[in-house]
């Protein structure tokens, strides 16, 4: 995928607003989930024998710290799956650093209702993007989605659904009025 860009280059660009988790709130997060994992590590370590529970307890809590070691994990774009400027959206996949920017032209309907994705999962919000057979091709292969799980709303126009980003409803209406707003 040629066409792709990096997500922690467009993080750094004032004119990129990238849906992520809000700052404070993610590292928060981050920073508890460490924090009960050294505790269960020191917890573990401590007593005459290891028991099935200190075991377990150091197993888990070293599991967790050693995810949480990489630095990409701390930054909220990991966690982002959409962004946008005055001439492109892009769909982004955080775990891989890659962003696909699709004009801005693209997008057709913003859908701001709830919706419950194929795994069950509840979805924020969906964006239907007009995209040529190309841009579809990149899109999955970013996405890592197979075309039968694609849902097409007309001819050439495919919806893609999104998480909130830890936003709530009235938060995320706010950034998506903005997302609609800024390419007129």
């Amino acid at each position: 995928m040629s066409n792709t860009r990096s997500i922690a280059e467009l993080a750094k660009r004032d004119d990129v607003y990238l849906l992520t988790p809000p700052r404070w709130r993610y590292r928060l997060t981050l920073g508890l989930l460490l924090g009960g994992a050294l505790w269960a590590i020191v917890w573990g370590l401590q007593g005459q024998a290891i028991t099935f529970a200190h075991g377990v307890a150091l197993f888990f809590g070293g599991v967790v710290v050693a995810l949480l070691a990489r630095p990409r994990h701390w930054q909220p774009w990991y966690l982002a799956e959409l962004g946008w400027d005055r001439q492109h959206v892009y769909l982004l996949k955080g775990d891989r650093d890659q962003a696909l920017p699709l004009p801005r032209s693209a997008l057709t309907a913003l859908h701001q209702t709830p919706q419950i994705g194929e795994q069950g999962e509840w979805l924020g919000f969906a964006l239907d993007l007009a995209l040529s057979d190309t841009e579809l091709a990149q899109a999955l292969a970013l996405l890592g989605r197979e075309p039968e799980h694609t849902y097409e709303v007309a001819p050439g126009v495919y919806r893609f659904a999104f998480r909130r980003a830890w936003h709530g409803r009235g938060r995320l209406r706010q950034l998506l009025t903005v997302l609609c707003s800024e390419g007129d």
